[in-house]
């Protein structure tokens, strides 16, 4: 049985957990007949669209058909069942046509602090609120960070002008205490460019394709870099641009995962909304995921 359902934030097509979302769009944008307040909530940024008809915005977002076991995954991802999650409720949409009635995942206004409240009401949720976001699993402790090269660090200029703030968001997470290291699928004359480039010295792990016998997103290459750093999956973060399905493989062997859009924008950004599908936490630059991983840190998050 289909099931139309209106999403309003990290489901919605391009965004961080649209990968959960398995229903097929009805074609256009959305706008709920009455006003809902939506908030950006915690630290963690999450989008709520409060129980509270008649104040706040009329929320703009998209409409899904989608069957019982993708209903179920939704419902699993917005926590249904848990004192705190959402609660799936009837209300009213329109868009090109007459009203449709859809469910849709609001909050509780009892739970929310309005001290937690970092920005709205909003109407709409975007994809520059969306690189705010972090997963649930980017709130556990991370001992390391593993960094794609090319379009991720170097931009798409390569090894001639290794953006500054790169270079000093490295030094700063050594400092931190936490291990670093450098993935990529890269030839031996893209190797000895690296040696001589702005960011030599400072991993901790250094794995090369061309030295490995394999590549992303191939697990043996990560299992090989996890062990050099001595961690498990768990404890780490992928940094990638997503090229080479790089981030997919990084989940597959349980990496949590940072998606690096910049030079994607600039060079081909029809491919960004595929890769965010399997990116835990979207920025444009690398040197934003100091800000994700700060609160993180092993042996400095607060209990």
């Amino acid at each position: 049985m289909a099931n139309r359902v209106f999403v309003f934030g990290t489901l919605k097509q391009g965004f961080p957990n649209f990968a959960v979302n398995k229903g097929v769009r009805v074609p256009g944008s959305f706008r709920t007949l009455d006003r809902f307040p939506l908030y950006l909530v915690g630290e963690r940024h999450v989008p709520w669209m409060l129980d509270l008809r008649g104040e706040g915005e009329r929320v703009v977002g998209e409409v899904y058909e989608v069957d019982d076991a993708a209903l179920a995954a939704m419902d699993q991802l917005e926590r249904v069942d848990k004192p705190d999650g959402y609660r799936r409720a009837a209300i009213r949409v329109e868009g090109d046509g007459a009203p449709i009635e859809v469910s849709a995942y609001l909050k509780f206004a009892a739970h929310l602090v309005l001290s937690e409240a970092r920005l709205g009401p909003i109407e709409e949720y975007t994809l520059d609120h969306a690189r705010l976001y972090r997963s649930r699993s980017m709130s556990v402790p991370v001992r390391g960070l593993i960094f794609d090269l090319f379009h991720t660090l170097t931009g798409h200029e390569c090894f001639d002008n290794i953006p500054e703030a790169n270079v000093a968001m490295l030094r700063r997470l050594r400092k931190a205490g936490l291990k670093l290291a450098i993935l990529s699928n890269a030839g031996v004359l893209d190797v000895a460019a690296y040696r001589g480039s702005a960011l030599a010295g400072l991993f901790d792990v250094e794995v090369f394709s061309c030295d490995s016998g394999c590549a992303t997103p191939e697990a043996q290459i990560y299992h090989a870099c996890l062990r050099a750093l001595g961690l498990g999956a768990s404890d780490c973060i992928f940094v990638g641009d997503g090229g080479s399905d790089e981030l997919a493989g990084a989940k597959a062997v349980g990496l949590r995962t940072v998606f690096v859009s910049g030079a994607i924008a600039e060079l081909c950004p029809e491919r960004i909304a595929p890769r965010l599908a399997a990116a835990d936490h979207h920025v444009e630059h690398a040197w934003e995921v100091e800000r994700i991983v700060a609160p993180i840190v092993a042996g400095r998050v607060n209990a």
